[in-house]
C-alpha cells in the first residue's frame, strides 16, 4: 500500500509542477531548470522518505521517471503541444534531441517507460 501512496503523491506533484511551469512560460518568463530540478529532487526524496524508511534504488528510479513522463505529458497538454514535444531549454531533453533528433520526445518516453518496467520487475523479484 505504501507504494500506491507514493506513486499517487508523485503523480500529483508532477501535475502541480507542470502547472507551475506552464504559468511561468505563459507569463513570458524563463523556467530556471536547475533550481526547479533541485527543488523537485529534494521534494520527491522527501515524499519517498515519508512513505518508506529504507532506500530502494529501483523505487527511486521508478518514481523519478514516472515524475518526468507525467510532468512532460501534462505540461505539453496545457501548452497545446504534441504529447512528445521537448526542447533544448533543459539538459535532460537536449540529450534526447541530440541523439534522436525529432524523435527525441518519443525516445524519452520509451527510455522512461523501459527503466520504469525494469524497476518494477526488480521491486517484484
Amino acid at each position: 500500500m505504501e507504494i500506491l501512496g507514493l506513486i499517487s503523491s508523485i503523480v500529483l506533484f508532477a501535475v502541480i509542477s507542470s502547472k507551475l511551469d506552464y504559468e511561468i512560460i505563459e507569463n513570458g518568463e524563463k523556467v530556471d531548470h536547475i533550481k526547479s530540478w533541485i527543488f523537485r529532487a529534494v521534494f520527491g526524496l522527501s515524499l519517498y522518505l515519508t512513505f518508506t524508511s529504507s532506500i530502494c534504488i529501483p523505487v527511486i528510479v521508478l518514481i523519478s521517471f514516472l515524475f518526468s513522463a507525467v510532468f512532460r505529458y501534462y505540461l505539453n497538454y496545457l501548452r497545446s503541444k504534441k504529447f512528445d514535444y521537448i526542447s533544448t531549454s533543459n539538459f535532460y531533453d537536449s540529450i534526447f534531441i541530440r541523439i534522436f533528433g525529432q524523435s527525441g520526445g518519443k525516445a524519452a518516453y520509451v527510455f522512461e517507460l523501459s527503466l520504469s518496467i525494469i524497476s518494477i520487475l526488480l521491486i517484484l523479484f
